[in-house]
């Protein structure tokens, strides 16, 4: 990737869309990399505002991500399971300051996608037990992941964005394949927003809160179908220093946080 000379930051342009999300639209740039570019559009089809687009180029909101990442890296929390994103600052085509934010490519599929593709007359949290049944090196790694999650919220207190949705099942061999977490929220905005000073509005705090029961409800879920044993919740436990009830005691304190606000 070569700067060249209209301030483009790299020597390829992007090409079709591989692939897009709420946040972001996933498009191939040369053999090893694509390009994350804002995604303008809503789900239902309405356009974003203008600030959102402002906010995702805000330096500040890159360097929080940039936290972020370097947070979930930890060997405690995700570890090489983080595909590392990269903000690259160069120029648009007229010329104004832009970031763009790129990634090593690689080949495999969400994991939602891989359970929605499953036996259909089975239900969703069926196809979700059999996958990881059928692949047990693969339960193992959405274990410690989960756990990983676990340890971010007691170190930050706040939840990163965790689902299937953003974890891919990556070939890295013929043989073996390793789960990867590609996409990331601005945990470092949550945390301002929730325990920053001044304090932020109670729209936005409740926005926030109102995702925290959603995501300890995930993750309980998830342990249910993956049919968890106590010695693993244990071990997990110990392993990623959650024990002794550290992880559900700021569970606690967040939703009582909503309750006041309520």
């Amino acid at each position: 990737m070569v700067s060249n000379i209209e301030s483009y930051p790299f020597s390829e342009r992007p090409s079709e869309e591989i692939g897009h999300g709420f946040l972001s639209i996933a498009k191939g740039l040369g053999p090893n990399w694509v390009t994350k570019e804002f995604n303008p559009t809503k789900p239902d089809g309405t356009a974003k505002d203008k600030g959102s687009y402002e906010r995702n180029q805000n330096p500040q909101h890159v360097k929080e991500l940039q936290e972020t990442q370097r947070i979930l890296s930890q060997n405690i929390i995700y570890g090489d399971k983080l595909i590392p994103t990269y903000w690259v600052l160069g120029s648009d085509e007229n010329g104004n300051e832009k970031y763009f934010t790129v990634q090593k490519k690689f080949i495999g599929e969400t994991l939602d996608n891989i359970i929605h593709g499953g036996d259909q007359s089975l239900r969703y949290n069926e196809r979700f037990t059999n996958f990881f049944n059928e692949n047990k090196e693969l339960r193992e790694q959405v274990l410690e992941l989960m756990w990983g999650t676990k340890r971010a919220l007691v170190e930050t207190g706040v939840y990163d964005d965790f689902h299937v949705g953003n974890i891919a099942v990556v070939s890295e061999t013929q043989e073996t394949s390793k789960l990867k977490v590609f996409d990331i929220q601005n945990m470092i905005r949550v945390q301002k927003i929730l325990y920053g000073e001044p304090p932020a509005t109670t729209k936005s705090k409740n926005h926030i809160l109102d995702n925290v029961e959603k995501h300890s409800s995930r993750l309980e879920k998830y342990a249910k179908w993956l049919g968890i044993t106590e010695e693993e919740k244990l071990a997990l436990d110990k392993k990623f220093g959650v024990e002794n009830g550290k992880y559900t005691d700021i569970v606690n304190e967040l939703l009582r946080m909503k309750e006041q606000l309520s």
